[in-house]
């Protein structure tokens, strides 16, 4: 993969990150929508709280940790380190998941474009390092390819 290819596919995750935390997303502690940094804010305080016997705990400070391996996942990825990137993207992907196990909160996420522009700014890094450390692997194994037989 070249460094532009990975340039223009980490700027697209990083707008669409970008655009997600202006788009409005649902509350979690209300029921009315709110800005996605508002929603990043306090997701933050959450995991900040450390209420380490809660399971809100793990589930919306969790989901915060999505931010940071996004961040870190595109760094690798545009720095060439296919297989960390893919990793801390999934690793980021589970976590943005997680916040689905939120019952009501779950049906109410999709009823804004934040959430969807976030999970979606995890997928395009998750795809695209998965695509290159495949390509990668298979450049550095030719002889474990499988062929066609006819």
């Amino acid at each position: 993969m070249s460094l532009r290819w990975r340039c223009v596919t980490a700027a697209a995750a990083l707008a669409i990150y970008g655009a997600s935390l202006f788009a409005p997303t649902i509350s979690i502690f209300a029921s009315d929508a709110m800005p996605g940094h508002t929603a990043f804010a306090h997701a933050y305080r959450t995991f900040r709280a450390l209420a380490w016997g809660q399971l809100d705990w793990w589930i919306i400070g969790g989901s915060w940790l999505a931010n940071p391996a996004l961040w870190t996942a595109t760094v690798c990825f545009v720095s060439g380190r296919h297989r960390v990137a893919f990793l801390l993207a999934a690793c980021g992907t589970s976590w943005a998941i997680g916040i689905l196990m939120m019952g009501e909160l779950s049906k109410a996420l999709f009823r804004y474009p934040g959430y969807s522009l976030w999970l979606s700014s995890l997928l395009v890094i998750l795809v695209a390092s998965g695509l290159a450390a495949v390509k990668e692997w298979r450049k550095a194994h030719p002889s474990l390819q499988i062929t066609a037989v006819s």
